[in-house]
């Protein structure tokens, strides 16, 4: 038995140090200069990706970085999708969805979002963006809801 908890401790050890474990899933982590500019960046912890993601928000709306929010952090990120919504009034907003499984998770999470009857002032809802779990930027051309 003591022989069984040793091996198991040298597998674990060699588990978490192995290169394979370091490179794991990662997060993603959202900042917001609302009506300015935002960044996003994948990390393995929120205290990188957020300081990360601030820098790119900074460069990109020329604000100070108190003007850059913490939006979202999701670990793992998997498929994440960044859904630009716009009301009848004109307010406009981002939504963002993440830790799908896969790209067809996100998709009908997207459109479960876009059709909500309680939200039916939609005047637009679609993907601004989406990323898969390793990172990379996707292209979707899927239509989010009916045009009016």
């Amino acid at each position: 038995m003591r022989r069984l908890l040793v091996a198991f401790k040298v597998l674990a050890c060699l588990a978490v140090f192995s290169p394979a474990a370091a490179q794991g899933p990662t997060g993603i982590a959202i900042v917001e200069a609302p009506e300015a500019g935002s960044g996003v960046c994948f990390a393995g912890n929120p205290e990188t990706g957020f300081s990360c993601a601030r820098d790119k928000c900074i460069a990109e709306s020329g604000l100070e970085p108190r003007d850059c929010l913490r939006v979202r952090w999701c670990y793992p990120s998997g498929w994440t999708a960044d859904l630009f919504l716009q009301t009848a009034d004109g307010f406009h907003f981002h939504r963002y969805i993440c830790g799908s499984g896969s790209r067809a998770e996100m998709i009908s999470l997207a459109k479960a979002v876009c059709s909500d009857p309680q939200k039916a002032d939609y005047l637009e809802c679609s993907f601004a963006r989406a990323w898969d779990p390793d990172g990379n930027d996707v292209e979707v051309d899927e239509q989010l809801r009916a045009a009016r």
